[in-house]
């Protein structure tokens, strides 16, 4: 290896083993950070890799007691980690948000009970959650202003440049990137 590129065997290898051919693998190292294509990745520098296992496990147990109506919505809003230096956590806590009503406080039962898709989702979370795979998604933006431009007619092109953001991943699976990283994780 010269320069700080790998070389091609080693490009395959690691595209193989996230489940992606190399053109996909070319194309998450450049949205990843431009500069770094070809370079080797944190873990492979043996580097810290941005997934903070003790605060995803916590955050696991959280929304699973959630998720089971075993504590209320402001006690998981209470608990659940919130910290941002692992992307999959804020992430996972601004979807998950609309999952549940912050004008009371209820647990996930009854007329509060998730439907089936919500339930999917949210069970994702939780699976990612409990491994070690980086989250790889652009991160939750709040956009209060999207709400003005779409009254004010540009409804098509926010929601063309939103699924441009998302074209990346496969959006069934979120918040894996690729339906491979959610089927290798889920027959563990």
């Amino acid at each position: 290896m010269t320069g700080g590129f790998l070389p091609y065997a080693q490009i395959e290898k690691q595209a193989e083993a996230r489940g992606l051919n190399v053109g996909e693998w070319c194309r998450d190292a450049i949205l990843r950070d431009p500069r770094r294509v070809g370079q080797r990745s944190r873990a492979d520098k043996g580097e810290p890799q941005m997934v903070n296992r003790h605060t995803r496990d916590i955050a696991a147990d959280v929304l699973q007691e959630f998720m089971e109506g075993s504590i209320s919505n402001r006690e998981y809003d209470r608990r659940f980690p919130k910290t941002k230096d692992d992307p999959a956590l804020w992430a996972i806590y601004s979807n998950t948000w609309f999952c549940y009503s912050d004008t009371s406080e209820h647990t996930l039962t009854g007329k509060h009970a998730l439907n089936d898709e919500r339930r999917a989702i949210l069970a994702r979370c939780l699976m990612f959650l409990r491994s070690d795979l980086e989250f790889q998604w652009p991160p939750p933006k709040f956009r209060p202003w999207y709400g003005i431009l779409r009254l004010l007619g540009l409804g098509r092109t926010l929601k063309r440049r939103e699924q441009e953001e998302m074209s990346i991943g496969d959006v069934d699976v979120w918040p894996f990137l690729k339906k491979a990283q959610y089927e290798g994780v889920s027959h563990q």
